[in-house]
């Protein structure tokens, strides 16, 4: 079972892979995603990572429902492979490109 450390750790290493940099920063407000992804493209997304059988936490929900009114993009990782369809997800959007 993947721990919520290992999805951050491969969705850091898999944005480097594609030229891309993820930071973590720690905010003075609750919810807001694990990773801030910067974009070769110019474009900023945000990535919250949780084990496979996480859950979010209700000021969380919160937190990305005001992200996406600001016209933000917010995705959540529960394994490796949802990393995997975030970068393709990407990619087809040429975001690293």
């Amino acid at each position: 079972m993947e721990l919520e450390k290992d999805v951050e750790q491969y969705l850091k290493k898999q944005i480097k892979k594609n030229g891309g940099k993820s930071l973590k920063f720690t905010s003075t407000e609750k919810g807001v995603p694990d990773q801030t992804i910067l974009l070769p493209s110019g474009r900023t997304v945000y990535v919250e990572t949780k084990k496979h059988n996480g859950v979010l936490s209700p000021s969380q929900i919160k937190m990305h429902k005001t992200f996406r009114k600001l016209n933000q993009t917010v995705f959540t990782a529960f394994s490796k492979k949802e990393v995997d369809t975030i970068i393709k997800d990407l990619q087809k959007e040429g975001e690293f490109d």
